[in-house]
């Protein structure tokens, strides 16, 4: 995996944890897309995130490339 792809893919996980401990009644998360949510790169991540983290399911957020659980 490409050096940017595995930034991408740390700071994506850090966000979506923290998206999930201030949003856990919300129906849908609201979050600002990263600055380079649109890069190809960011579909195959998204594609491969799963159902459900910790035992909370994934939910649905109001950005492209962005994913939250709980």
């Amino acid at each position: 995996m490409p050096t940017h792809s595995r930034h991408f893919v740390r700071a994506s996980s850090a966000g979506a944890l923290l998206v999930v401990s201030l949003s856990a009644c919300s129906p849908i998360v609201d979050v600002d897309a990263a600055p380079d949510a649109a890069n190809p790169a960011c579909a195959e991540v998204m594609i491969a995130l799963p159902d459900q983290v910790a035992g909370n399911e994934l939910r649905e957020t109001n950005s492209q490339g962005t994913a939250a659980w709980g």
